[in-house]
């Protein structure tokens, strides 16, 4: 059996074909006779980036510009509101009012000026709105509350209601047609009303919207054909092909309404998958390969005769993408998260630069707005997304000697910006290699494409052709030596002194970040005889419980708090969790402490026992806290004249916030 670090592979290998132009994306595409000038999509992702009203924002329409630009064939703009008990989100796009309409025709029209093709997705997120978000009780099918968008029972609609949102619908679509838009979009996935609709497992209905399979689509046949009533222009759906969820939609459900579908007019088809209980299917994390969801691509586009069919997940791997479409198993691709990393993914790749381009990692921190309500849709690894006005690397009005010590994420993406604007940049790395300690966050299983973060930022500084002097300890002499203008710190975080606890001087008790050097020198080191103990639960010591699992190993996993992986965001760590809840080797200790550690052993208390535990360990690893380290800055004292601190050594935090910083800084000198 291999490592770990050998059966992870990486969505992007660094030896992908740098001369590939990947023709069969930048084929022409048709829907209903409308040319898009590629076949990758670009799919609806919720941005929060609008009005509390729902009017569309400057930052927004600077977004979408952005991408317009760069051989996208159709931007399909997101979930769009026609309904204000159906709002999802605080900051959402919507279509429900006339309000809403200047600001959408000034979108339209700045997209198209960028050679653009744009559409809007309509939809009503039913059971799965918040009433503190709507203001109002969540409507649905059936009483059928969704406990991942916080459990609010939602009220059986009524014969005469659902007219009334088939009527709104339809007063959307025209009021979107008015803006301009080339293409309106229903949103019948992602559990949202008209999918909640059509399934057995949100309609519990017995009128004649419900029972049947033919009573149960009578909904969402009745918006597609308002929708065609009202508009001129194409009308395309997108389609939950699975649900993933006990007793859900599966493809042997859809496939036949996806033929109804086009009996009833609509243009092309874009098959997803999941609903907020089953997030993961919808948003694949990184854990899963790229393309998961071309075999439901497949089945519906055999279910229908002549309309295109697009899908989704984790194409913004282009090699896949490209596959898919040149094999013929869809008609297009729909990239959202890949897109959003780097609005010039496709002319990177049609120009053969695409080794240049940012990739997405898969992390789903852009969807950290779910959870974190007020939070806009960032990008972990590129700061520019969202900002894309004023993180635009301009010259420097002088260029400056700019010596960048430490090449973490931080100091990398500051050396990058600085270089993009004209400064005469080094970079200084105590290692033997770049990256920091993302390179061990790749270690996990199935977290690999974790480090292409920083694998794309080193290309990037050969690229531009920063000298990277690795091996090398800045000290205050080494300063005074280079006269650098500016000094930028991106030393990282600094571990304190730990816990005393007893028998912590052992030979078999060792640190986190001591394991992990370990395992990037020797992929085997995490084997071993004997059950281990990790004292610590936050993200990292999940990383090195997933890690030992992987290896064979049995393990402790001890937290003193109440929950796991604390210091992350709810969905990028849901895997992680599923395994630890699962994995037969692993047993959790929360509200536990460690009071000793013994020769094969650790002693524990139990706080929601109040008993103590004696838990077998020939292995005990220690998940040390961080800290933020200015050591260096207080050593400099006057040798050099400008000194910023950036990163993890202003105060440990988390990959898009290094990265965010890093950009931040070489942006203001």
């Amino acid at each position: 059996m291999g490592s770990a670090a050998d059966r992870s592979t990486a969505t992007y290998p660094v030896d992908t074909d740098a001369n590939s132009t990947f023709e069969a994306l930048f084929q022409p595409g048709f829907i209903a006779g409308i040319e898009l000038r590629s076949r990758v999509l670009m799919a609806p992702m919720e941005k929060n980036l609008c009005t509390s009203t729902g009017v569309v924002t400057q930052r927004y329409i600077d977004y979408l510009v952005a991408r317009a630009r760069h051989e996208v064939g159709l931007l399909r703009v997101e979930a769009t509101y026609v309904d204000p008990v159906g709002k999802g989100r605080p900051f959402q796009l919507g279509a429900q009012a006339d309000h809403v309409l200047p600001e959408l025709e000034r979108m339209v029209a700045a997209v198209h000026d960028a050679g653009g093709r744009l559409s809007l997705e309509l939809a009503h997120c039913g059971r799965q709105s918040s009433s503190q978000i709507s203001g109002f009780q969540p409507v649905a099918p059936s009483p059928v509350p969704c406990e991942a968008s916080g459990g609010w029972m939602p009220r059986e609609l009524t014969v005469t209601e659902i007219a009334a949102i088939v009527e709104r619908f339809a007063a959307a679509a025209q009021r979107i047609e008015k803006a301009g838009v080339d293409i309106v979009e229903i949103h019948g996935a992602s559990g949202y009303l008209l999918n909640a609709f059509l399934s057995p497992y949100t309609n519990l209905r017995e009128d004649e919207y419900g029972g049947s399979f033919e009573n149960r689509m009578r909904f969402p046949l009745e918006v597609v054909d308002a929708i065609r009533g009202a508009v001129s222009v194409p009308v395309t759906y997108r389609l939950d092909a699975e649900e993933c969820v006990p007793g859900g939609l599966t493809v042997a459900d859809t496939a036949p309404f996806a033929a109804e579908l086009e009996r009833h007019g609509i243009a092309m088809i874009d098959a997803a998958a999941g609903t907020y209980e089953a997030i993961l299917a919808t948003q694949p994390p990184m854990e899963v390969p790229p393309g998961s969801l071309l075999e439901i691509g497949a089945a519906i586009k055999a279910a229908v005769e002549s309309i295109p069919v697009a899908t989704t997940g984790r194409l913004g791997a282009l090699e896949v993408a490209e596959d898919a479409v040149a094999r013929g198993v869809v008609d297009f691709v729909s990239i959202a998260r890949g897109l959003h990393a780097d609005p010039a993914l496709l002319t990177k790749a049609k120009e053969g630069r695409i080794r240049e381009a940012r990739r997405c990692i898969a992390c789903a921190e852009c969807v950290a707005f779910l959870s974190e309500k007020e939070t806009a849709a960032y990008c972990a690894i590129n700061p520019a997304a969202i900002r894309e006005a004023e993180f635009e690397p301009r010259p420097a009005v002088e260029a400056r000697r700019v010596l960048v010590v430490g090449a973490g994420p931080a100091g990398m993406e500051a050396a990058r910006v600085a270089a993009l604007r004209g400064h005469e940049v080094t970079v200084c790395e105590r290692e033997e290699r770049v990256g920091g300690r993302v390179r061990q966050g790749e270690l996990a299983p199935g977290r690999r494409d974790f480090g292409e973060s920083v694998r794309f930022l080193a290309r990037e500084l050969d690229r531009l052709e920063v000298p990277v002097r690795l091996g090398t300890e800045v000290t205050a002499g080494l300063v005074a030596e280079l006269g650098p203008d500016v000094v930028l710190l991106a030393t990282g975080a600094t571990q304190p002194e730990p816990k005393p606890i007893a028998g912590l001087d052992q030979e078999h008790v060792t640190d986190a970040f001591t394991f992990l050097r370990r395992l990037e020198a020797d992929p085997d080191a995490a084997r071993g005889e004997g059950p281990v103990a990790v004292l610590g639960g936050n993200w990292v010591g999940c990383v090195v419980t997933s890690i030992l699992l992987d290896a064979g190993r049995k393990v402790a996993l001890i937290e003193t708090r109440d929950e796991l992986a604390y210091d992350f965001s709810m969905q990028p760590a849901m895997p992680m969790m599923d395994l630890l809840a699962n994995h037969p080797d692993v047993t959790v200790h929360l509200r536990t402490t460690v009071e000793a550690i013994g020769a094969g052993e650790v002693e524990t208390w139990a706080a929601a026992t109040d008993q103590a535990q004696s838990i077998p360990a020939a292995e005990v690893i220690v998940v040390p806290a961080l800290e933020a380290n200015p050591t260096l800055r207080d050593e400099l004292g006057d040798a050099a004249p400008e000194v910023h601190m950036l990163g993890d050594c202003v105060k440990p935090r988390k990959l898009q916030d290094a990265i965010l910083e890093g950009a931040e800084v070489a942006l203001r000198i």
